[in-house]
C-alpha cells in the first residue's frame, strides 16, 4: 500500500491520511462493522478495506450498553491497483476539480494541506 490513503464515507466525507497506521487508528471498530466507509485506496488506485480483529466488545449494565472498540486492521482487496478511475473520479467529486488536472496532481494538492487523520 502507498500512502497517502483515502477513506470515503458513508455520509460523502473523505479524509486522507499519511500512512495506513494513521487511517487504522482514526476508524473505529462498530463504524467499520456498521458499514460506515464505502471506499478506500491507497495513492495507485489500489482499493483497500477496513476489517475488525475481533468483534466490537458490547456489554449490559441496567440499561447502558457499553461499547469496547477493537483494533482495526486496513487490507488490500486486490493485488492489482483497478481503482485509480474510481478514486480519480471521487477526489474530482469531492475536490470540485476539472478533467484535466490528473490524479497525481490532485495528490499533490490534498497532501500540501495538513491531514486529517
Amino acid at each position: 500500500m502507498r500512502p497517502p490513503i483515502f477513506v470515503f464515507s458513508q455520509n460523502g466525507d473523505m479524509d486522507w491520511h499519511a500512512s495506513v497506521e494513521d487511517a487504522e487508528s482514526s476508524v473505529e471498530s462498530p463504524d467499520v462493522e456498521s458499514g460506515e466507509y464505502v471506499a478506500a485506496f491507497d495513492s495507485c488506485g489500489l482499493r483497500l478495506a477496513f476489517e475488525v480483529s475481533e468483534p466490537t466488545k458490547r456489554r449490559r449494565i441496567w440499561f447502558l450498553t457499553v461499547v469496547t472498540p477493537t483494533p482495526v486492521l486496513l487490507k488490500p482487496l486486490e493485488t492489482v491497483p483497478s481503482g485509480r478511475h474510481d478514486l480519480e473520479r471521487r477526489l474530482r467529486e469531492k475536490l470540485h476539480i476539472r478533467d484535466e488536472v490528473s490524479l497525481e496532481d490532485m495528490i499533490a494538492h490534498l497532501t500540501s494541506i495538513p491531514a486529517q487523520g
